[in-house]
């Protein structure tokens, strides 16, 4: 049996705002993100977990997001938030 591992694009922690219809103050998040290219073993996909801890022991993620109608993902030039992507 062939075992591929999956190739990470990218990994990391990101914040995000909280979801929630009623939210009357924003406030952020801290989620794990982990961004895999397409392979025999999946699609082009960004994963979310609840921390990098998470991840490493393979709980399930929170949530799949699918990048097959993805068209562009790339930096965009800040100057007080570096890690800001479109």
């Amino acid at each position: 049996m062939n075992m591929e591992v999956e190739e990470v694009v990218k990994c990391g922690a990101l914040y995000v705002p909280s979801q929630g219809f009623l939210r009357q103050k924003k406030s952020w998040q801290k989620k794990y993100y982990v961004l895999y290219k397409s392979s025999r073993q999946g699609i082009q996909r960004l994963e979310v977990f609840d921390s990098e801890d998470q991840y490493v022991k393979q709980h399930n993620c929170l949530r799949i997001i699918p990048l097959s109608d993805c068209v562009k993902v790339a930096p965009m030039p800040q100057k007080q938030q570096p890690n800001v992507f479109e």
